[in-house]
């Protein structure tokens, strides 16, 4: 086995195998889908099943998904309401190809948006 391992992202909001399994192993730790309030739900019930395990849940990175409503500004919003409710990152997804003005946009508005453990802001994936 690789030592140090890659990071391990889990993805979900399953509170008793996902999350429970986020606590245990993941370096990353991405919220599929939901509202803010359901995200912060998560994320506490994520810290509980670190705390269970004697885990520091900072050693966690919290990330969401955040679907591209048409409206630059208003996903911008979006992803900010998640960045203030614990979320390090924001994955924006897009259901269709995003003209590069869009993206220009986003990398103006979210300029303010904390530094990811990376250190880096992604562009828009296309699902």
């Amino acid at each position: 086995m690789q030592r140090p391992h890659p990071p391990l992202c889990i993805g979900g909001s399953g509170e008793k195998r996902t999350l429970r399994t986020a606590a245990r192993f993941a370096q990353h730790w991405n919220f599929d889908s939901g509202t803010v309030g359901q995200f912060i739900r998560a994320r506490d019930v994520l810290h509980q099943h670190c705390a269970d395990v004697r885990r520091d849940p900072a050693e966690i990175l919290l990330s969401s998904r955040v679907r591209f409503s048409g409206d630059p500004a208003a996903t911008a919003a979006t992803a900010a309401e998640f960045g203030e409710a614990g979320a390090e990152l924001a994955i924006v997804y897009c259901r269709r190809p995003t003209p590069p003005p869009c993206w220009n946009h986003w990398q103006q508005r979210w300029a303010g948006w904390p530094e990811s453990r990376n250190g880096a802001l992604r562009s828009p994936t296309t699902t």
